[in-house]
């Protein structure tokens, strides 16, 4: 770990308020515990993103009305993913599309959802058709529409597709940078949410336990995801702050940079193109960074090597990040 005591940070565009650029939107598929979520909204968490599935094929997938209420116990708030099955050939169905929303109808209650909030619909693959996944979200919008707000995760064409065709209200995308669509979407701007850091596994505050997470960006162009909290209230977010958090996200641009233990210094990682960083300061043409979203700089890189959000470079094959 590097010592950021003498660095100098970027000035804060939102004002000295709002120094705090740690992630706020966290999702796992894996069940929560006290010693998990303690730390995570210790470390400025506000919402968890939880599913609702068919069977857990991951240990504790399905949220529970227990592990609802020790979310809320923590002062965090709850925000809804349904998938399952996605790499299916022919999944993505009208038929399928009524028969999930209908599960996905008997779960909000079972966990007391409040109407007006969202579920977003995973298609994880990106090997679906447009046209399919259309049909699916069409009949997903006709048995829930009007008392849910219905979202797509997956591919930035995925998603794109769903919100011109009006069966989406919110679009949350992938961290599969290769992925149809992905970067052309992310660059336009049109994006909700962006899930920026997978399977974090390495952090006693943000994977504390023995859960993995990962991370998400809010588009500050928007201030929800229909998350909710204790009191059945939907949750907003001062755009001010989700600013503040966007422009201190950065993507690597070459494809493969070097994480120095200090200016000129040693490398002790490396990280791949299309990936991003929390960027903590940057002197001189040197920026440090927090590679794993858990707020503690981890290094050094090059500054010339990152690029804002709206810039998402084209993903090149055969890099390997390597690990701290």
């Amino acid at each position: 770990m590097v010592s950021a005591s003498a660095f100098a940070r970027w000035p804060s565009q939102a004002g000295a308020a709002y120094n705090d650029s740690n992630i706020q939107i966290v999702d796992t598929g894996h069940g929560t515990h006290e010693a998990f979520l303690h730390p995570l909204a210790g470390n400025g968490v506000r919402t968890i993103l939880r599913y609702y599935a068919q069977e857990n094929n991951i240990p504790g997938k399905n949220i529970t009305l227990r592990e609802r209420d020790m979310i809320f116990d923590h002062g965090l708030s709850l925000c809804i993913v349904y998938q399952h099955k996605a790499y299916l050939t022919n999944r993505f169905t009208a038929a399928s599309g009524i028969e999930d929303a209908n599960f996905c109808l008997v779960r909000a209650a079972e966990i007391r959802q409040p109407q007006g909030t969202a579920i977003f619909f995973g298609v994880d693959s990106d090997t679906h058709s447009d046209a399919a996944v259309i049909d699916y979200l069409t009949a997903v919008r006709r048995v829930i529409g009007g008392r849910y707000e219905i979202g797509c995760y997956g591919s930035g064409a995925h998603c794109l597709a769903a919100i011109n065709a009006g069966v989406a209200t919110m679009s949350w995308v992938a961290e599969a940078p290769a992925w149809g669509g992905t970067r052309q979407f992310i660059n336009s701007q049109r994006w909700h949410l962006y899930q920026n850091k997978t399977q974090i596994e390495d952090s006693p505050i943000m994977s504390a336990g023995g859960v993995p997470i990962d991370t998400n960006i809010l588009n500050p162009r928007f201030d929800s995801i229909g998350a909710f909290d204790r009191y059945g209230t939907r949750v907003s977010y001062d755009r001010a702050k989700l600013q503040f958090r966007y422009d201190r996200r950065m993507f690597v641009s070459a494809t493969e940079l070097n994480v120095r233990d200090r200016p000129g210094g040693n490398v002790i990682a490396h990280l791949c193109i299309a990936q991003t960083v929390h960027v903590l300061g940057i002197e001189a043409g040197w920026a440090l960074i927090d590679t794993n979203e858990d707020g503690r700089a981890d290094g050094y890189c090059s500054a010339e090597y990152l690029q804002p959000l709206h810039r998402m470079p084209a993903y090149v094959n055969g890099c390997r990040p390597l690990a701290m």
